[in-house]
């Protein structure tokens, strides 16, 4: 299932409606995006995946149940299980979020748009809710180490860039969790998309990946492999500039 790809300028709210059911996200776009932007839109949509796809086709498989598992151990960390902090955190999340989308736009927020967002904390407020408040603490922590400790993304979509967080957007994005066929192999995924913020060996990459139920195309083998090419053709990396 793939996401259709809006344009914007962008209105964020944690009210998602679908199919007269509210939820807990809005977002419209008029006019171009950016490319940081269409990052965000996945960010946005994939803690609410595996509900729309419920909705859609009432029902679920076990492939998206397992995904929706290890997506919310890897958003959440250590508070997922308790309701009210995840509250917290998804408060703090898309206030974060939604003042990336309008910086990458050159718009601020109007009143009713920031109203709307603080809905959540304004609700624990009244409520004197001690819980939120210790989530969105902690939530404030995890999502401030995760972005210090990825400062070579830190301008690729919200900055969170925790690994298995990443992987399972990827295999949103790619279709995988629909049943789709893996369009990368190990190597291709390091090279195109995991390292843009981070260092990892391949086999370690393709271990985390078979931990979370991604599937890879296979390496290729004898000369076609990658390996193979680099030790038998320096002259080629070389011309390339990459040696």
């Amino acid at each position: 299932m793939k996401l259709p790809a809006p344009r914007s300028h962008p209105v964020i709210s944690p009210r998602f409606v679908w199919k007269g059911q509210e939820r807990r996200l809005q977002v419209q776009f008029r006019g171009s995006m950016t490319k940081r932007q269409r990052e965000l839109v996945w960010e946005l949509f994939a803690p609410y995946y595996a509900e729309a796809y419920k909705l859609l086709f009432d029902g679920t498989s076990e492939t998206i149940a397992k995904w929706k598992e290890n997506y919310e151990k890897a958003l959440y960390g250590k508070i997922r299980g308790s309701a009210k902090k995840r509250g917290a955190f998804e408060f703090l999340r898309m206030w974060h979020m939604a003042s990336i989308v309008h910086k990458e736009s050159g718009t601020v927020m109007t009143d009713a748009e920031q109203l709307d967002l603080l809905a959540p904390l304004l609700e624990a407020l009244c409520e004197r809710d001690p819980q939120f408040f210790k989530g969105l603490a902690e939530a404030m922590q995890i999502l401030e180490a995760r972005i210090a400790s990825n400062a070579k993304g830190r301008n690729i979509g919200s900055g969170d860039l925790h690994l298995e967080k990443c992987l399972l957007e990827y295999a949103l994005k790619t279709g995988l969790v629909a049943g789709a066929l893996p369009p990368h192999t190990v190597r291709e995924l390091n090279e195109q998309f995991v390292s843009k913020f981070r260092r990892i060996s391949d086999k370690k990459l393709r271990e985390k990946c078979k931990s979370l139920g991604i599937p890879l195309k296979p390496d290729a083998r004898g000369r076609a492999a990658v390996r193979y090419s680099r030790r038998k053709c320096p002259r080629v990396e070389y011309e390339k500039g990459l040696i």
